[in-house]
């Protein structure tokens, strides 16, 4: 069977519709409000460390992360719609709670 990930030509192509990324595992970094890119001055992940930082993500054909820099202007995103308690994050929680009991 062939490889559900490879062309006829075999050039990869991707299986899901995520923007691709260069996510360097090993690479550590501390979450700090002097570093995010949000316009609050506090972050509740403060001073924790955590491992796997993207050094590249292409977004709609466009670089948006080179060398662990964000690099979007103004405009570029778009608003998707959410209630509070979005029944698309909420019911999952819920099920993963019901499975593991």
């Amino acid at each position: 069977m062939a490889d559900p990930t490879r062309t006829t030509k075999n050039r990869p192509r991707p299986i899901t519709k995520s923007n691709p990324s260069l996510i360097r595992p090993y690479f550590c970094r501390t979450i700090s409000a002097a570093t995010h890119h949000h316009a609050v001055d506090f972050n509740i992940f403060e001073g924790m460390t955590v491992h796997g930082v993207a050094e590249y993500v292409l977004s709609n054909g466009r670089v948006v992360v080179d060398e662990g820099q964000l690099k979007v202007v103004q405009g570029m995103g778009r608003y998707i719609p959410n209630p509070p308690f979005s029944p698309y994050v909420y019911d999952l929680v819920r099920f993963f709670k019901l499975i593991r009991n």
